[in-house]
Order: C-alpha cells, then structure tokens, then sequence
C-alpha cells in the first residue's frame, strides 16, 4: 500500500452496474503535525445474485459485503525512520454459493433447472457469515549510509459460518454445516547492506498459525437421524534464516551467493 500523502485528501468512489450492483468506497487521510499522519477507508460492496434458491427463497451467487481500514503512519524530520501501523476488518453476508444439478434426482426425479445460476438446496444452518481481520506493523530505520532495518509483523484472523449443501436439493443428502477458524503470527526482521559493489540481505522470518475446523455431514434421507461429525485443530510453527549478497566485480560480471 502506497504512503499516505502529505495533504488532507478525501476520495469518494461509486459504482452501479448490472444486477443492481453498488459499490461504494470512501477515504480520508490528514496529517496530524509535522511527524503523524492518519487514515481512514470504509466500503460497502453490493449486488443481487446472478440466481435464485428456489426452495429458501434468497439470492445465489449475491454480494453483500463491509470492509474497512486504519492506519497510522511516522516518519522522523530527517525521514531515517519510518513506521506504519494498520488495522483491516470486512464482514461478508453474502448468500451461499450453492450448486446446479448436472442431471436429475435418481430417487427423488428432480429435474435439471433452466437457469445455471439457480438452486434448490435446503441447508439453512448456520447462516452464511464471515467475518475476518487484521493488525500489521512495519517498520523502516535507516541505521547508516550502508546499513537498514526492517521489520514486519502482523497478526490475521477469521472465522466462518457456511451451510454447504452438496447434492443441491431440499433433501438433507451430503450436507455440511461447517465452522472454520483460522489465526496466525508473523514476524520478518531483514538487515540490508547497500555500496558501490556488494549488495545485499540477512534476514529472520517467523509463522505461527492455528486453524480450527468442525463440520458435519448430514446423511438423514439414507437413514433418520445419521451423520457424521469431523473437528480438526492443526498448529504450524515455523521459522528460517537466510541472506542473499551479491558483488560486482565489473559493470558486466557479479557474483550472487544466498
């Protein structure tokens, strides 16, 4: 994302299309004395579905959507240092992306529908929701005429609702209410040396990550009452070093070694 301007700015954007499609974004940026500067954005993305769920009655393949953003910005008088805050969060209500049957029911002798958009899938619960955000942070320090000091953190995370319904039809046949979660940790520290003839970078990068899933599979027309319900929990931990330099010896032939 590029730096926040030196002046006050606000940017208003609309869009209306087709299928009743609004969108519409607004910013706002000032700087806060000599060193500060702050900015807000917020969005609301709409538009009706392509389709129809002819058996719950709402739309398919709709977009229903907020977001927004923050950030906070400094940079010292001799611009040496350079720090950049910034938090995100968007909110997805959107419908279900349910599916189109290719052939008909073999039990039940549903038809193929006309419309490739539309559906009949009964799964109702949970409702569709998602919601997802984050905090990143970097920073840049010019330590010498030779020597920077950057650094990245960030922290993400998200959790969805979503009822998916995989024979496509009111009968509960394969259908997964399910639940995903998912939170990481990064951090990323790069020391980068400039001159005449070496270039190059030693840096150190951190991940910690969970994600959390539970959903079952509801099979009640094969037998009253049957499913099966799967949970999973993974953690991933992980982290490396590295560094890249590269030397010329000539204008023509260098030497690159990582």
């Amino acid at each position: 994302t590029k730096k926040l301007p030196n002046d006050i700015q606000l940017k208003v954007k609309g869009t209306y299309g087709t299928y009743n499609q609004a969108d519409g974004i607004v910013s706002l940026s000032a700087p806060i004395g000599e060193m500060f500067k702050v900015g807000v954005a917020g969005a609301r993305l709409t538009r009706d579905g392509f389709g129809e769920n002819l058996n719950l009655g709402i739309e398919n393949y709709n977009k229903a959507l907020w977001a927004g953003r923050g950030t906070i910005e400094f940079e010292s008088p001799d611009t040496r240092l350079f720090i950049r805050l910034t938090g995100d969060y968007t909110h997805d209500t959107s419908s279900p992306r349910n599916g189109h049957r290719l052939i008909p029911g073999l039990q039940s002798g549903a038809p193929v529908l006309a419309d490739v958009f539309d559906t009949r899938a009964g799964l109702a619960n949970p409702k569709q929701d998602i919601k997802a955000g984050g905090l990143s942070m970097t920073a840049n320090a010019e330590l010498s005429d030779h020597l920077t000091l950057r650094s990245t953190s960030a922290w993400r995370k998200d959790k969805s609702y979503t009822p998916i319904d995989f024979d496509s039809l009111p009968a509960v046949d394969v259908d997964v209410p399910a639940i995903y979660e998912n939170e990481q940790t990064s951090q990323e520290f790069q020391l980068l040396y400039a001159s005449e003839k070496l270039n190059g970078l030693v840096g150190y990068y951190y991940l910690g990550a969970k994600a959390a899933t539970g959903f079952g599979v509801l099979l009640s027309t094969t037998l009253p009452g049957f499913d099966a319900y799967t949970a999973g929990d993974v953690r991933t931990e992980t982290s490396s070093i590295y560094g890249d330099f590269t030397y010329d010896f000539t204008p023509q032939f260098s030497l690159s070694v990582g």
